[in-house]
């Protein structure tokens, strides 16, 4: 039996293979729809004057203690205090404190953002102002309900979010954080 090797044919089959290995890594290293929109909400925040970070699971003080949260699903967008500004009596209510989701759970083992808990739990017990409560209150509604923890810090105050719902609730978070950063650098 005799085999025939069809030299034009091989020459064909050998350009496709080449052309192939060149342009798969240069296609596998495109962004992917989610990582094109993330980077647009992105961009959105930094517009509106806040800053968007996605710290490592051991900068994140609230998620050793809820081992049901995967710390790796969320970023932190902080919005910058004036220090001068920052009315004392107010940033004793909330200064160093880590206002969190209790024992928060998807509801779903998917991706879905929906809390099975709503209750929230401050790091230590603080009394509140009913302007504070407030504010704390509208954390509860739509669409701010996705948010898991509120952190207070001396120079910022931040919100960690899984950065679904879009700009829609990326102008919730905004707004909210500005009229926390008011009434923190408000006087009376």
């Amino acid at each position: 039996m005799k085999c025939v090797l069809n030299v034009d044919a091989m020459i064909y089959v050998i350009i496709v293979v080449a052309i192939l290995l060149v342009l798969g890594p240069v296609l596998w290293l495109r962004p992917t729809a989610r990582e094109r929109e993330l980077s647009q909400l992105r961009q959105r925040a930094l517009q509106q004057g806040l800053r968007v970070q996605c710290p490592a699971a051991k900068q994140i003080p609230w998620a050793a203690r809820n081992p049901l949260v995967n710390p790796h699903r969320f970023a932190r967008y902080s919005l910058g205090l004036d220090a001068d500004a920052v009315n004392a009596n107010r940033w004793q209510e909330w200064q160093g404190t880590y206002y969190q989701r209790a024992d928060w759970v998807p509801a779903n083992a998917g991706d879905s953002t929906e809390v099975q808990n709503r209750q929230w739990q401050w790091q230590e017990a603080r009394q509140q102002s009913p302007a504070a409560q407030q504010l704390l209150a509208e954390l509860e509604k739509a669409p701010l309900a996705t948010v898991i923890a509120l952190e207070c810090r001396a120079q910022e105050v931040a919100i960690y979010w899984d950065e679904t719902g879009g700009t829609t609730m990326l102008n919730a978070i905004g707004q909210f954080m500005q009229r926390l950063k008011v009434y923190l650098e408000s006087v009376g």
